[in-house]
């Protein structure tokens, strides 16, 4: 199962930067073949909120616009979906309780747990190496 970062939806949602055809292509992966993705409600709430902001994104969407976005992955796209759940707070205090554990990666750490517990082996983005410690099979940085 493969799933993508929120920096490439931003990228693929705003044509004022250089990433933005690789990350169109990648979601057009995802539109094609929709059945062997998925993506994680973290990962559309932290994109409405990077579209709506003026220091991510040149020109930021309206709330409308931003909202037609994220409902548009998470309800017509046809990929699977996946959320945080209560049973996932073990694998994630793993991380949590190391002394070397960067807080900074806090929200990596619980994606990436969300993510591994709903079966995603490949995970597109473009900091690739926030999650190398998570055990991906494949981490992509599908920009460079």
């Amino acid at each position: 199962m493969k799933s993508l970062d929120t920096n490439i939806l931003v990228y693929a949602s705003n044509e004022d930067v250089p990433e933005y055809e690789k990350a169109r292509q990648l979601i057009g992966s995802l539109i094609e073949s929709p059945q062997e993705w998925i993506v994680a409600d973290q990962v559309l709430i932290e994109t409405y909120r990077a579209l709506r902001n003026p220091a991510v994104i040149q020109h930021p969407l309206s709330p409308g616009d931003a909202s037609a976005l994220v409902h548009f992955y998470r309800e017509e796209a046809g990929c699977r979906r996946c959320c945080y759940e209560l049973g996932m707070w073990r694998p994630l205090q793993k991380y949590l309780n190391t002394a070397r554990f960067d807080p900074r990666k806090t929200f990596d750490a619980l994606l990436a747990v969300t993510l591994l517990g709903n079966a995603v082996d490949t995970f597109y983005t473009r900091n690739t190496k926030d999650f190398k410690q998570f055990g991906f099979q494949a981490l992509i940085n599908p920009i460079d």
